[in-house]
């Protein structure tokens, strides 16, 4: 089951885990989220955005819901499919250079983190250091967003089974403190 744009939830509030009908609509639903992320950081750091500056939900996104969408990944998806995946798929070398990205883009988070923290604290205008910041991470963070969504995600449709999905989707549910559901492959 994939979301269409009307099932989705607003980009400023985390997904609400039982209108999602399997684990990877969860992680697509954070991608939706991280490209507006990246919009709001290119707008902060002078690049045109259509995007309204939400600095409190941003703020509290990276300071609190990405490394659980890395630990989703790096935890439960990217095992998974080094496990499902045939040969011919060649995921190991995507995985291994996407894993190496999320520990630069959890370092990446608490340097824009600091410079968010500053703007809340209605500190005045950025530096350009900490424009190039927000715009690096923005950046590189849509880069790993446009890999994983092109050729992780339609991959783990394809190879991940049913008791694969449940496993991760209850390892979701508890790295967000939230109680157990069903998973109803669909």
């Amino acid at each position: 089951m994939r979301l269409n744009p009307s099932q989705r939830g607003d980009w400023l509030s985390p997904a609400e885990m039982a209108r999602l009908g399997s684990p990877l609509d969860l992680i697509n639903e954070d991608h939706y989220r991280l490209r507006h992320i990246c919009a709001v950081l290119d707008r902060l750091s002078g690049k045109p955005s259509r995007e309204p500056v939400d600095l409190e939900q941003t703020r509290g996104f990276l300071r609190r819901e990405l490394s659980a969408h890395i630990a989703d990944e790096e935890e439960d998806l990217f095992p998974m499919l080094r496990k499902r995946c045939e040969p011919e798929d060649q995921v190991d070398k995507t995985l291994d250079r996407l894993s190496k990205d999320h520990a630069s883009h959890l370092e990446g988070a608490k340097s824009c983190l600091v410079i968010l923290d500053g703007l809340h604290a209605q500190r005045s205008d950025l530096t350009r250091d900490e424009r190039a910041v927000l715009r690096g991470f923005a950046d590189k963070k849509r880069r790993h967003l446009i890999l994983e969504n092109a050729i992780l995600l339609p991959l783990a449709r394809a190879r991940l089974m049913t008791t694969d999905l449940r496993q991760m989707l209850e390892h979701m549910l508890d790295r967000r403190g939230l109680p157990g559901g069903g998973y109803h492959a669909g």
